[in-house]
C-alpha cells in the first residue's frame, strides 16, 4: 500500500481490522501515528518506523499476535497504553533511546516476549506492561526508572532475575506477584532503597564490584555469575569466544581477511582487558604458532589488526582467547 506523499499522519483506527497485508513501511513523511491504527491486523509480520514519526497512540499493535519484527522511531519519547499488547509472536524488541515511560499493559499478553533492550533515560513502567509475558526469564530495569506500576510482571513464571541499574524505585503493589520462585532481585554496589533479604516481595542480592563479564553476561540474558568456559547454546563455542569478540550470543562469526596481494589482514574486536588475544597460523591443523603473526594494540574503539605473510602459501588461521584470573 502506498500513503500519498501530502499525508503526514495516519489517524486513529485507519486500518484496524485489516487482515490483507503483512507487512507496512510508515513513509518518511508520517510525523504520528493514532490510537489503534494496526490494532487486530492480524496477519501483519512486520512493520518499519522512520524517525520521523514523533507520536504513537495507544493500542496500535493491540492484538497483531503475528507481529514479528518492529522497528521502531528513534524520536519517540513514550510507548503508550496496550501499544504492543497480544502480539504473542513478538520475540525480542528494542525500545528506541529517546523513550522515558513505557504505558500500562504496554506488552501485555506477549507470550513469547524473551528479550526487551530498554533505554537508560526510561523513568517509569506503569501497570502490567509485562503482565503474561511468559518467555521472560532475565530482565534489566535501566538506571533512571524512578517508577514501577501495579503488577507490571504479574504472571511472568519463567522470570527468575531482575538486574537494577540504579536506586530503588517506588513499586506498586504485587509488582513481581507470579514470577518464578527462585525470582531474585540484584542490585549493584552502592545504589540505595534495596532491604536484604527481601525487597518488593522478593530475596534481593547486591553485585560486588562487576567486572565487564558481568554486564556483558546481563546483556546476553544470563545469569551474571555465569562461567566463560560454558557452551549454553551446545554449539561448541564457550561464551569466551562471544564475549571476546563482543558478539551477541548465537551470532558468532569469525573475522574474515582483507587479502592483497601475499598479504592478509584481519580487522576484529580484541579489546577486553581481562583476556589475551591469540592469532595462530599452521599448515596441517596440528601444529600451532603465532610466529610471523603481527598483531596490533587495541585502538580506541578496542579493535586491533592481525597481519601475516603469505609468501610461503595460504594457510590454516585460527583465534585462540584466554580468560585473564
Amino acid at each position: 500500500m502506498e500513503i500519498p506523499s501530502r499525508i503526514t499522519s495516519i489517524l486513529a483506527s485507519t486500518f484496524e481490522g485489516c487482515s490483507g497485508f503483512t507487512a507496512f513501511e510508515v513513509p518518511e513523511q508520517i510525523t504520528s501515528i493514532g490510537a489503534a491504527a494496526f490494532e487486530n491486523c492480524v496477519n501483519f509480520t512486520s512493520i518499519s518506523i522512520p524517525d520521523s514519526v514523533k507520536e504513537l497512540g495507544g493500542y496500535v499493535f493491540n492484538g497483531c499476535y503475528n507481529l514479528e519484527r518492529v522497528s521502531l522511531s528513534g524520536s519517540l519519547t513514550s510507548i503508550g497504553l496496550y501499544t504492543f499488547a497480544r502480539c504473542t509472536n513478538l520475540t525480542k524488541m528494542i525500545i528506541p533511546e529517546g523513550v522515558t515511560s513505557l504505558g500500562g499493559w504496554a506488552f501485555f499478553n506477549c507470550g513469547n516476549l524473551s528479550a526487551i533492550d530498554l533505554p537508560d533515560k526510561l523513568e517509569s513502567i506503569d501497570i502490567r506492561a509485562f503482565w503474561n509475558c511468559f518467555s521472560l526469564t532475565g530482565f534489566k530495569i535501566p538506571p533512571n526508572v524512578s517508577s514501577i506500576g501495579e503488577h507490571v510482571f504479574e504472571n511472568c513464571p519463567g522470570l527468575e532475575r531482575i538486574y537494577f541499574f540504579g536506586d530503588a524505585p517506588q513499586l506498586g503493589s504485587q509488582a513481581f506477584n507470579q514470577v518464578s520462585p527462585s525470582a531474585k532481585i540484584y542490585y549493584f554496589e552502592g545504589k540505595t532503597g534495596f532491604t536484604e533479604p527481601n525487597w518488593g516481595g522478593l530475596p534481593t542480592q547486591s553485585i560486588q564490584q562487576p567486572s565487564a563479564a558481568t554486564f556483558w553476561l546481563i546483556d546476553q540474558n544470563l545469569h551474571h555469575e555465569s562461567e566463560l568456559v560454558n557452551d549454553p547454546l551446545n554449539t561448541g563455542l564457550p561464551l569466551l569466544a562471544y564475549y571476546a569478540l563482543d558478539l551477541p550470543l548465537g551470532q558468532y562469526r569469525s573475522p574474515e581477511p582483507i587479502v592483497i596481494s601475499d598479504q592478509a589482514a584481519y580487522v576484529f574486536f580484541g579489546g577486553r582487558e581481562d583476556v589475551t588475544y591469540f592469532v595462530e597460523i599452521s599448515k596441517d591443523l596440528v601444529n600451532w604458532t603465532s610466529d610471523g603473526v603481527v598483531m596490533t594494540d587495541p585502538d580506541v574503539e578496542g579493535y586491533r589488526t592481525a597481519s601475516l605473510n603469505l609468501i610461503d602459501g595460504r594457510c590454516f588461521v585460527r583465534f585462540r582467547f584466554v580468560q585473564n584470573s
